[in-house]
């Protein structure tokens, strides 16, 4: 069996990697977060870090399916929030 590690999708904010993370381990998927770190072309010292989720290659159209209804859940979660806040509902 191959254990290849492929990344099925990266973050900017470790709350939403963890968040995805949890979602695959409930449904059984074992996934690691790596951190990927960027640094600026320009010699400004500015640093861009991401932080890839990765699964075996055996589980990643699985798992893409997963993250793509966790992350489509958050967006509706957050449109929502802002639509209360417009509208002054608490």
């Amino acid at each position: 069996m191959d254990d290849k590690l492929v990344t099925v999708a990266s973050f900017a904010h470790s709350f939403q990697a963890q968040f995805a993370k949890e979602a695959l381990e409930e449904e059984g998927i074992n996934c690691f977060l790596a951190a990927t770190h960027a640094h600026s072309l320009w010699g400004d010292g500015a640093t861009i870090q991401n932080i890839d989720l990765q699964v075996k290659e055996a589980d990643k159209d699985r798992a893409l399916k997963i993250v793509e209804a966790v992350l489509q859940s958050g967006s509706d979660e957050s449109a929502k929030d802002e639509r209360e806040e417009g509208n002054g509902l608490q």
